[in-house]
């Protein structure tokens, strides 16, 4: 997966991303290869408990 940086409306490539996504149940996570270091990991909205 890409992921092309923009602010206010130009484009900023030395914040693009590349990495691969992987979904597992509910989360989905992005090993980043390229323009950030590690794994991050995001929860379906829906699923998540009330605060």
């Amino acid at each position: 997966m890409a992921l092309l940086r923009e602010q206010g409306g130009v484009r900023t490539e030395d914040e693009d991303r590349v990495g691969d996504l992987d979904r597992t149940g509910h989360t989905l996570s992005a090993e980043w290869d390229e323009g950030a270091i590690g794994t991050e990991t995001y929860a379906r909205f829906r699923d998540r408990q009330p605060a």
